[in-house]
């Protein structure tokens, strides 16, 4: 299979625009690509570690209600402009 029919199925667009948004910010002279590799690497370990101490919990559920209101919030914002 090669790279190109990978992304040829319905989320592929998606895809294919995530990669292009990498690069451009692995290709940016402004921040050293180890910097920004480290800094995601922090930010996701941070992450999974509060959503593990929430798990089974109400901050659980309270978490995922804000993430909705986020996400639905994010969404209308960039349909209606």
């Amino acid at each position: 299979m090669k790279l190109v029919e990978a992304f040829s199925g319905p989320g592929g667009p998606m895809i294919q625009a995530m990669l292009n948004y990498l690069r451009s910010i692995f290709s940016s002279e402004a921040y050293p690509p180890l910097r920004i590799l480290l800094e995601m690497t922090l930010i996701g370990i941070v992450v999974y570690s509060v959503l593990r101490f929430l798990h089974g919990t109400r901050g659980a559920r309270l978490l995922q209600g804000v993430v909705i209101l986020l996400a639905v919030g994010f969404l209308l914002v960039n349909v209606m402009a």
